[in-house]
């Protein structure tokens, strides 16, 4: 039997997408398929770093900006909806060419990519986000929304049926699928044995990641000492680090995994990859969402006291000497995934 074709689309918005994918990539793979991915931009070179051996192509990129801190998200839409538009069509006007190209895949799988599918072929949807964050009034968008999604066969949502992180986003008339808590860092088998500090993950869009980075690591030292750091990027620092921090610029999901095994909590965005990551590991942690950022905003409020995390918009800094300690690290063992996975590829031409 030939190998199934999997033509995987990512959307690049931040790395969340990317690493999620990773793990869906990596059971395909596992599962004799031929798999080639397309992305953009950063979260594009970090999936040729993770899988070197694969076929990639450079996807149209959506162009989306983040709007200032405290301005209007609902905006922001109306604002950027032409280009949206654009970029949906471009999808499709590139899935048309890669056809006729390279002929017809036996399958598609977008992450959030609401235009990436093809008549006549079994296309999947990983998105946790169903519904968009925006007020009554805009409802269109919504429905629009849905039309989209509704031009997949399946929906997934990477999020457990029991524990739902995804909560009011993940809220759809149409059916889904849940696949499990994906996360690209592993669970340490055994502990790791650096010495335990808490961990200061920065991330995010430019220029909020860099003043992110300035704004709270003095705070940080004076509040609660030292501190294990992973910037994020590659560019200089604007800022002096203490001493007694240890901070690399990057790290690999293999160099990221035993700092979150070693970390006594976390200091970090509300991205959905992210709060993925915290609750596979059971590590309590202090949520500053992306400013201007809806989903971030809701995701930290409704988890506030949940799981050990709290909302620093509401709690400011915790005494964490006084908490107790998160429920057990819970989430996915990989059987929702395999599942859903198996159910699939019976659909392949």
């Amino acid at each position: 039997m030939n190998k199934p074709k999997v033509l995987y689309g990512i959307l690049n918005w931040g790395l969340g997408h990317a690493t999620r994918s990773s793990v869906v990539i990596e059971s395909l793979l596992n599962k004799g398929c031929q798999v080639e991915v397309g992305c953009s931009g950063l979260g594009l070179e970090w999936l040729k770093r993770r899988f070197p051996d694969l076929t990639f192509h450079d996807l149209p990129d959506p162009g989306i900006t983040y709007q200032n801190p405290g301005g209007s998200f609902s905006l922001a839409i109306v604002k950027q909806a032409l280009n949206l538009q654009k970029w949906l069509q471009a999808d499709q006007k590139w899935m048309k060419a890669y056809i006729r190209t390279h002929g017809t895949p036996d399958l598609i799988v977008s992450d959030h990519r609401p235009a990436f599918h093809a008549k006549n072929i079994p296309s999947a949807l990983i998105a946790h986000q169903l519904t968009l964050p925006i007020p009554f009034w805009m409802w269109p968008a919504n429905a629009l929304h849905d039309w989209y999604l509704s031009r997949f066969k399946e929906l997934w949502l990477p999020d457990h049926p029991q524990e739902k992180l995804s909560g009011k986003l993940s809220r759809t008339r149409l059916s889904k699928r849940y696949l499990g808590y994906l996360s690209a860092l592993p669970v340490l088998e055994t502990p790791s044995t650096l010495a335990p500090l808490p961990l200061w993950v920065i991330s995010g869009p430019e220029p909020l990641r860099t003043s992110w980075e300035n704004e709270m690591a003095s705070k940080l030292e004076k509040r609660y000492g030292a501190f294990r750091v992973v910037r994020g990027t590659s560019s200089p620092a604007e800022i002096e680090f203490p001493a007694n921090w240890e901070v690399i610029d990057l790290a690999t999901p293999a160099q990221l995994a035993p700092f979150l095994s070693a970390s006594t909590w976390v200091f970090c965005r509300a991205g959905f990859s992210t709060l993925m990551d915290l609750r596979l590991h059971g590590k309590p942690a202090l949520l500053d969402p992306t400013p201007g950022q809806p989903e971030q905003e809701g995701l930290a409020r409704d988890l506030h006291g949940r799981f050990g995390w709290f909302d620093y918009r509401t709690s400011g800094f915790v005494d964490w000497e006084q908490m107790s300690p998160p429920l057990k690290a819970s989430g996915s063992d990989g059987s929702l995934l395999d599942e859903v996975l198996n159910d699939w590829l019976r659909q392949a031409r």
